[in-house]
């Protein structure tokens, strides 16, 4: 078993790489890119980032990504840009938590090998091998009017998508991450009325 870290520099671009190695057939990857020069547009960061994850795809041959996390310093006037220029077929995160070295956008993304991937009957994300799979969703949101309404909608869905994959929330969700607009401004008034971004990661084993 194995952890190597590696670092590669794509034009204005960055990856830090961690790679988990038990000698099995399927090994997995952990990489942040983010942006080198702080001084570029939004635009121009954004095609870096993009640059430089199908540079990262050509030195990891054979590698799929399962998920991807974008990390925007606006994301009300940003996100609609990743969704365009990102088609990537695996669950997205898209949360607006500014990078910490100042840019405007950071990608963290998980990615395996030999493994295959699709949407699942439930429309959550699968990926599978052998006789395991994880499930994966991202950047599901309610809008209802407040935060107690948000999270029994967005559980109440998760809960029917698991059955529907023959999997339960207290038998199989690993983890739930909940992000929420504004906290500390929140914190202090009586309920919580913002937009909630979730993912969940579950992992099953097939009958």
């Amino acid at each position: 078993m194995s952890n190597t870290l590696s670092h590669f520099t794509f034009g204005n671009a960055c990856a830090d790489i961690s790679c988990f190695d038990n000698g099995t057939e399927v090994r997995e990857y952990q990489a942040i890119i983010h942006i080198s020069q702080q001084k570029l547009s939004y635009t121009q960061q954004l095609e870096a980032i993009m640059t430089a994850y199908n540079k990262l795809l050509e030195t990891l041959p054979d590698t799929q990504a399962v998920f991807k996390r974008y990390f925007l310093s606006d994301a009300a006037n940003q996100a609609d840009d990743v969704i365009v220029n990102d088609v990537t077929d695996c669950a997205k995160s898209i949360i607006e938590q500014p990078p910490l070295d100042g840019t405007k956008i950071a990608l963290w993304v998980y990615l395996m090998t030999n493994v295959q991937t699709g949407i699942g009957k439930s429309g959550l994300y699968e990926v599978r091998h052998g006789a395991f799979r994880h499930l994966w969703n991202g950047s599901a949101h309610n809008m209802a009017a407040n935060s107690e309404y948000q999270t029994r909608l967005l559980f109440n869905e998760y809960n029917m998508q698991l059955l529907e994959e023959d999997c339960t929330l207290e038998a199989n969700c690993i983890r739930t991450w909940l992000f929420v607009n504004d906290t500390l401004l929140h914190l202090q008034a009586s309920e919580v009325a913002s937009r909630i971004r979730t993912y969940c990661l579950r992992w099953t084993t097939m009958p």
